[in-house]
């Protein structure tokens, strides 16, 4: 209807109330007249700078999502304009009007909070703009090599992409050899670093992450270990020269790199016993790994510690009986305080570990000695209880009631909708286990028990209902 009302009116009407309505909206008075100074053919290198200044006001102390989504999107409107125009200008005047977007981008991001990432559309538009006027760009390869790699070690915060990745289509293969080659004559001409791996200076860092990524997609370990030798001073850069010579089969220097990262390693993290390991079974000393893992794991006694243990002593065909050398070691032990708490994941209580042991081996009295008398975590007690009930060990189903009903519990008091759900997870799952047993009844009467003291907890008890009926 309003194009059919258009048409009928004269041109010169159209245009005044056109006009009139952009010019009251500054956003659109912007849009168009930038249209039009791009029809007209006035959209100069000069103007162009004027937009992008435009794009990009400053000093606006912006914090708001929907503000800052504002800001942003003026933004990206305003350069989505201005790319025609840009790509018709040379391509060393296109990538000086990019890189002065980019400088506004980082000057208006000091007072703009885009926590939420609205400037990526922007950013997008101007990194494809300047691999674009790059990829245009006139001059000898030793040149345009420099250019671009005086880009990659200035690029604080990554605006111009991944180089040379992203520029790869841009780049002659003649133009990418260049590139690296300058950066091997800077990393050469530096000197080694002797610092702390925290501080250490941008441009060691950045030539260093260049040519490592090249050394690694072409599988120089020569070049990485060359690299790695220049920077190392801290035990993980030893432990990495050590795993890199391990790859070409050079013992010597991985032993010598391992004991180097082993002197350094102040936190005791033994983080180069898995290679130490591996390095007697490549020089054929496999008691030696077999005694190396009974050490780690004599310290980090978890289960999975204890499974390489079985593994390696196969593969080595040491005859020692493990299971049962552990199992006494374990037992023997249970009494010390554990140094490292079972929060940290690779150590674990020696009483967890020795009810895992058990599980394994489907011991399942031995396990529940272990439960009665140490502190075990949740998990392996409830398997334990899971496992009694499949096995319909009757001895064992007034535990087996205890472990699944006092974990409900504990889920419970928790107090959220999560906390119930699997509480009552748990309380289904011992109604399906003591089906058709002795015990059934008197499961039941536990889980009424349960949701008569925890009536107040009305989704406790609304879940309860619709997964159960007692």
């Amino acid at each position: 209807m309003i194009r059919h009302w258009l048409e009928q009116q004269e041109k010169d009407d159209i245009i005044r109330q056109f006009v009139a309505v952009i010019t009251k909206d500054r956003y659109l008075k912007n849009t168009w007249l930038l249209k039009a100074e791009t029809g007209l053919g006035r959209m100069d290198k000069r103007a162009i700078k004027k937009q992008i200044t435009a794009a990009f006001p400053l000093n606006k102390h912006i914090y708001e999502y929907p503000k800052v989504r504002t800001y942003f999107a003026t933004a990206i409107a305003i350069l989505q304009e201005l790319e025609q125009p840009l790509c018709e200008l040379p391509a060393d005047e296109q990538m000086v009007l990019v890189e002065y977007a980019f400088e506004r981008l980082t000057q208006a991001l000091e007072t703009v909070d885009d926590s939420g990432g609205f400037r990526y559309d922007s950013l997008s538009l101007l990194q494809g703009l300047f691999i674009r006027a790059f990829q245009q760009l006139k001059c000898p390869d030793e040149k345009k090599a420099g250019t671009l790699l005086k880009i990659a070690l200035t690029d604080e915060y990554n605006f111009y992409g991944q180089i040379p990745a992203d520029y790869k289509e841009c780049l002659s293969p003649h133009c990418l050899a260049l590139f690296y080659k300058q950066a091997q004559e800077q990393w050469d001409a530096l000197p080694p670093f002797t610092g702390d791996s925290w501080s250490r200076p941008t441009l060691h860092y950045r030539l260093e992450q260049l040519l490592t990524d090249r050394a690694r997609q072409e599988d120089d370990y020569e070049a990485l270990i060359a690299i790695k030798v220049k920077t190392a001073t801290h035990s993980h850069d030893y432990q990495e020269l050590a795993e890199l010579h391990f790859e070409r089969k050079d013992y010597d220097q991985t032993a010598f790199y391992l004991k180097k990262a082993k002197s350094l390693d102040s936190h005791g993290r033994d983080s180069g016993h898995g290679l130490q390991v591996k390095l007697y079974q490549a020089t054929g000393q496999g008691n030696e790994a077999v005694v190396c893992q009974w050490q780690y794991f004599q310290k980090h006694t978890n289960l999975v510690e204890y499974r390489k243990l079985l593994a390696i002593a196969k593969q080595e065909g040491n005859e020692t009986d493990w299971p049962t050398q552990t199992i006494v070691w374990l037992s023997d032990h249970l009494e010390e305080k554990d140094t490292w708490h079972r929060s940290y994941g690779h150590y674990s209580p020696r009483s967890d570990t020795l009810v895992g042991i058990y599980l394994m081996g489907a011991e399942w009295e031995k396990a529940w000695n272990i439960v009665q008398g140490f502190q075990v975590a949740d998990d392996l007690a409830l398997n334990l209880a899971r496992e009694s009930a499949k096995a319909s060990l009757e001895k064992h189903w007034e535990r087996i009631l205890r472990v699944f009903t006092g974990q409900a519990s504990g889920q419970i008091e928790q107090g959220n909708n999560e906390a119930y759900q699997q509480g009552v997870s748990l309380l289904v799952e011992l109604h399906g286990l003591t089906m058709g047993t002795p015990y059934h009844h008197r499961a039941e009467q536990e889980i009424a028990g349960l949701k008569e003291t925890y009536r107040r907890k009305r989704n406790f008890v609304s879940y309860l209902n619709n997964a159960l009926t007692i």
